[in-house]
């Protein structure tokens, strides 16, 4: 993307991995953000949060970790409330 290499990339670029957005919905479960709130979340969008990574808050290594492009419909994304920055 930085080099041009698929022709597609138009200047100045902003290379990230995070989305943000606003929730529309929450879980039974969820904690944290509310509906209509700004949140931002990671490349990860969740993890067991039982293993050494995840218990020393780095959710992002986690080996049972959920990417966001894996798991992103359209104009929505679901992610796990412990993993959203808000």
């Amino acid at each position: 993307m930085m080099q041009n290499e698929w022709g597609g990339t138009t200047f100045p670029l902003v290379q990230a991995h995070e989305v943000i957005g606003r929730v529309t919905a929450l879980g039974s479960n969820a904690n944290g953000p509310q509906i209509g709130e700004r949140v931002g979340v990671g490349w990860a969008s969740a993890s067991c949060m039982h293993c050494q990574p995840c218990l020393g808050g780095e959710q992002n290594l986690c080996p049972k970790r959920k990417l966001m492009a894996a798991d992103s419909y359209r104009n929505y994304s679901r992610c796990d409330s412990r993993c959203g920055l808000y």
